[in-house]
């Protein structure tokens, strides 16, 4: 598991990507609770209630960058807000997961299924295709909700 801020630390350095306080701050709080998902509008109300000054902008932009280099993962929602969260895939080398999606509360919960994805992409029809990404929402109602 990657639990370290030096490991995406090294990767943006490496990229001649800035290392600005606003997003280390950010890294740290997908770090701080790696299965959380976050609007951007969340991020910003953690970072203000941690008196860290940033503008809706700056981590919009951060976001961007974080999703460049896989560091997160983004999630649509049915009513056009995106969730992001640390990318468990690199930061735990899981092969595949899942979100739970709640249609009445939209809470979001990580499930990890008991499919072998790598025997799959093993099949024929599969071999001249180049798997980037694998993204598994699972929409219904939750245990609270019912």
């Amino acid at each position: 598991m990657i639990d370290t801020i030096d490991y995406y630390l090294d990767i943006l350095k490496k990229n001649s990507e800035n290392l600005t306080v606003q997003r280390m701050k950010l890294l740290e709080i997908f770090l701080e609770h790696p299965k959380d998902h976050f609007s951007s509008k969340e991020l910003e109300d953690i970072l203000k209630s941690k008196n860290e000054l940033t503008s809706f902008s700056t981590i919009y932009r951060n976001l961007k960058v974080f999703k460049r280099f896989d560091f997160i993962k983004s999630i649509a929602l049915d009513n056009g807000i995106k969730k992001y969260e640390l990318n468990k895939i690199s930061a735990y080398d899981i092969k595949l997961y899942a979100h739970l999606i709640c249609k009445d509360c939209r809470e979001i919960i990580d499930y990890i299924p008991e499919i072998d994805i790598e025997e799959i992409l093993k099949r024929e029809d599969y071999k001249s295709f180049k798997v980037e990404s694998i993204d598994i929402n699972i929409y219904g109602i939750c245990e609270k909700c019912r």
